[in-house]
């Protein structure tokens, strides 16, 4: 897919509206531009970058579950009583 940009004063283009349904990115989106450089040409590669917060979860396995207060209380009595059992109270 080929498209004609021009670039402004402030270093900043417009994307061709077939390229962004293509990329399937919005206003407010990130891309990583890289380049590569063949012979004469530059081959310039757009890929959406996700949002940080979109990643929330993503590499969470289903058995995982966040830890609750009550779950680092009981964590915590194990380890003081394993403490004590082993130094005893001094």
């Amino acid at each position: 897919m080929t498209g004609l940009v021009t670039i402004t004063s402030k270093n900043q283009i417009t994307l061709p509206l077939a390229i962004v349904k293509a990329l399937g990115i919005k206003k407010g989106d990130k891309l990583l531009f890289t380049t590569q450089k063949t012979g004469k040409k530059m081959i310039v590669f757009a890929q959406p970058v996700p949002d940080i917060l979109s990643l929330y979860g993503s590499m969470r396995s289903k058995a995982h579950q966040p830890y609750t207060l009550k779950d680092e209380m009981r964590v915590a009595r194990q380890a003081a009583a394993k403490h004590i059992a082993k130094e005893g109270l001094k």
